[in-house]
């Protein structure tokens, strides 16, 4: 009995396969975005930039070939500016503090 059960299951799982051979997912998934202190003493300015684009971008704390863009913190390019992915956008200290103002997709 528990032997035609199962036959039975795996005649419904062979054709299932055959006429879906293949499961699809449209999920959407967030770009990818680098942030790249531009020396070690902007570092905790680039971890706050990460954490508010964290909701929208999946971050990457380094150069990233292959990124939708990269964030420069920091007011001069790090030294390894030629691995930056376009378009590339800058984010400087300021005394006063800091503020993004808007982020656009």
């Amino acid at each position: 009995m528990i032997a035609k059960v199962l036959r039975v299951f795996a005649i419904l799982i062979a054709l299932a396969a055959a006429i879906d051979p293949a499961i699809t997912s449209n999920r959407k998934t967030k770009p990818e975005i680098a942030v790249v202190a531009a020396d070690a003493r902007d570092s905790a300015l680039a971890a706050r930039v990460a954490r508010e684009l964290a909701r929208r971008y999946t971050i990457v704390r380094a150069p990233f070939a292959r990124a939708a863009g990269t964030v420069i913190v920091g007011d001069r390019l790090p030294p390894n500016s030629a691995e930056l992915a376009t378009p590339v956008f800058a984010v400087t200290p300021d005394e006063s503090g800091i503020a993004i103002e808007r982020i656009q997709s």
